[in-house]
């Protein structure tokens, strides 16, 4: 038998619930008709978070928890009176469940209040799940998992299914950490069992209750055994056809319920979803995030600091992607994750071959458990995916967390590091280090962050913004909760960043920055802000302009307006006006979304920018679409397009992802480039059918 406790800390514990194993197979329908169902431990007290923090809810709900040897069962019933008002327009996995009605279950199954695993589920069954590491989600990643609803006459049904194959967990039967909450979307409202609390999110770990009683649990071998087969066929102007039929594979062995090790051969990532295209106006480099599941599984062990898209000291893009984001050919990688006691830790190898011949790149990160909810750790990585195997970074990194700041509900994290790289090119060493805050509340929210990156700095396997400098920013915002209002928001913003001689690269403040939030949930707001930037080396920002060197000061004005997520069509706008490089620049933006049809989602999307400065001027339009036919949670087809005035190229992307069961997925993927200047020309052109199949034992 186990037991279910609620508990801020493992010392404060109250409400124990017996939590009995099933007794006959769920059958995973969304209707919670089995026997087992009966003698499921049941949690009822879930209590608003909004609109009314710490009243019940408006509606009843039913939470029921279940186990055998290799899941853990979870069963939703949530009542509503006004059954038909239940909002539900995603099919689409890992969309947005935002404006839906949706349950919500995080598990910390290491139970150390650091890391864990989130799994959504709305009415029509689609599914949402994500990596918890932090305070932060990361929901490019994919686990196996089953899930299945049904709206019913009062109100809704789930069942969720998690095996613990997917997890990594203590096998001494350490107490899981647990969370659970739904959302009613029409009354903008949220229920949460343990931190019901609008300074806390369901994910904050450190105010998780407890479930006991989780010994004696089966994952059989730990074997997770995935191959692939793909077929494709490409054409490039210029230089032809070609067929292709490759296999490969990607092999899971769980060590231990809390070691993993994964390896992957000839490994294919045709079926990723393409990037964004982004219009670049700045002197700085586009950030992209990675979406390839190799690298997501247990991504969370590798983070290091606070994560800043500033500094990544280990960026796994580096590794199989170059710089424009086209594949380099990955042959072999090698990872190892896991935790034993206080430390846990993540070692990932790979080979990458290119026009230069073959490249080692090797990565290692520990990290130890401190006081609650804290940590601290090393990071070291070698290798160079543009040649030279023997660059190198090392590093180290406090983090500093409580989810019990000032009164038992509000979260601070502090965070320091200390980086060091070495480049053989240049035989070079050079340094980054820095400290952070976040003071993250429903009433105020503080972020700071101070640091120096030298010039010399060169992460080979990460990524970084811009070296040579001392950067001192931060930010407030305050928020206030009047009558008719869901929120006003007000804050102010600094930025100062310096060349390492002292002299100004550039500095941005937000003099006036407000949001005001209706109960709709329509928002609208606007900011003014002032910036200075020196330019020390000219650089092309349009089709023959050049921003010259010199001092270069701005006012910009923007105001932006939205609809609330939860209505069946969107409309999201803004418009920005002021100084630009010793000139002026108008930018617009609109995205209007369709939601209102229960299997065909429609999203457009158009940017504008027209810059003139004393060296000219030129505009640039570009447009997104995005149509989604969702035929069922399991089964959908997308079309992604991308075009933009500056390349004058069109970027086509279909994909049609068929999940037989979960781990087992057909891709069929339509790739096209197009030229539209003069005349529209096909610049390149694939078709891809790959198979996935996982085997567990």
């Amino acid at each position: 038998m186990s037991a279910l406790w609620l508990g801020a800390q493992d010392d404060v514990a109250t409400k124990l619930l017996e939590l009995p194993e099933a007794t006959v197979s769920i059958s995973v329908d969304g209707a919670l008709t089995e026997a087992s169902w009966s003698g499921a431990a049941v949690r009822r007290d879930l209590l608003q978070v909004e609109p009314s923090p710490g009243l019940p809810g408006s509606e009843r709900t039913e939470v029921l928890l279940l186990r055998d040897a290799q899941h853990l069962y979870v069963g939703v019933r949530a009542y509503d009176r006004e059954a038909t008002g239940i909002l539900a327009r995603q099919l689409r996995r890992d969309a947005s469940l935002g404006g839906d009605d949706h349950f919500v279950l995080v598990v910390d199954s290491i139970g150390d209040r650091r890391e864990g695993y989130q799994f959504s589920i709305n009415p029509r069954g689609a599914r949402y799940d994500a990596l918890v590491t932090g305070q932060t989600l990361n929901d490019d990643w994919d686990g196996i998992w089953q899930g299945r609803a049904q709206v019913t006459a009062t109100g809704w049904e789930a069942e969720m299914v998690i095996p613990f194959a997917t997890l990594s967990f203590r096998d001494d039967g350490t107490p899981w950490n647990i969370n659970f909450e739904r959302r009613i979307a029409r009354k903008n409202e949220t229920v949460r069992w343990t931190a019901a609390s609008r300074n806390q999110r369901a994910y904050y770990l450190g105010s998780a209750g407890q479930m006991t009683g989780m010994a004696d649990l089966n994952i059989g071998l730990g074997l997770d055994f995935r191959p692939f087969l793909r077929g494709g066929w490409e054409d490039v102007a210029g230089v032809g056809d070609d067929t292709s039929l490759d296999a490969g594979f990607d092999l899971f062995w769980k060590i231990s319920p809390t070691i993993s090790t994964a390896l992957t051969y000839n490994t294919d990532f045709s079926e990723t979803e393409v990037d964004d295209r982004l219009i670049n106006l700045t002197r700085f480099s586009t950030f992209f995030p990675e979406k390839r599941a190799f690298f997501l599984q247990d991504a969370g062990v590798f983070a290091f600091g606070d994560q800043s898209n500033s500094l990544l000291p280990f960026f796994s893009r580096r590794i199989g992607l170059d710089a424009q984001g086209n594949t380099v050919d990955l042959r072999a990688g090698l990872k190892t994750t896991g935790r034993t006691g206080p430390f846990s830790f993540g070692v990932l190898a790979a080979q990458t071959h290119d026009t230069l011949g073959n490249h080692n790149l090797g990565v290692a990160r520990g990290r130890f458990d401190v006081l609650e909810e804290s940590t601290a750790g090393f990071i070291f990585t070698r290798g160079d995916p543009l040649g030279g195997d023997k660059d190198w970074l090392g590093g180290i990194d406090l983090n500093f967390q409580t989810s019990q700041w000032r009164g038992g509900d509000q979260t601070l994290r502090l965070n320091a590091y200390a980086l060091q790289t070495y480049d053989d090119g240049t035989d070079t060493n050079a340094g980054a280090y820095g400290v952070g805050l976040r003071y993250p509340t429903d009433r105020w929210s503080v972020t700071t962050n101070l640091f120096r990156i030298d010039e010399g700095f060169r992460p080979a396997l990460g990524y970084v913004r811009q070296r040579g400098i001392y950067n001192a920013s931060g930010k407030v915002v305050r928020r206030w909760r009047p009558a008719n209002f869901e929120s006003i928001d007000w804050g102010t913003a600094v930025s100062y960043v310096a060349r390492l001689d002292g002299e100004l690269d550039y500095f941005e403040a937000s003099i006036v920055d407000f949001t005001i939030t209706p109960p709709s949930r329509e928002f609208f707001g606007a900011s003014w802000f002032v910036y200075r930037e020196a330019i020390t080396q000219p650089f092309f920002i349009g089709p023959g302009v050049l921003v010259p060197t010199g001092v270069h000061d701005t006012q910009r004005f923007s105001a932006w307006f939205g609809t609330s997520s939860a209505r069946p069509w969107g409309v999201r706008t803004e418009v920005s006006q002021g100084g630009f490089y010793n000139g002026e620049s108008w930018e617009t933006s609109l995205s209007l979304e369709m939601r209102a049809l229960d299997h065909f989602h429609l999203s457009l999307d158009h940017g504008y920018f027209q810059v003139d400065l004393p060296q000219g001027e030129f505009d640039i339009h570009n447009a997104g679409l995005r149509a989604d036919v969702l035929f069922s949670p399991d089964l959908n087809l997308s079309l992604v397009a991308n075009w933009d005035s500056l390349s004058e190229d069109l970027g086509a992307n279909v994909r049609l992802r068929w999940t037989r069961t979960p781990g087992q997925d057909v891709f069929l993927v339509f790739n096209q480039n197009i030229s539209t200047e003069h005349s529209w020309r096909a610049l390149q052109t694939g078709v891809s059918a790959k198979a996935v199949w996982s085997f567990r034992f």
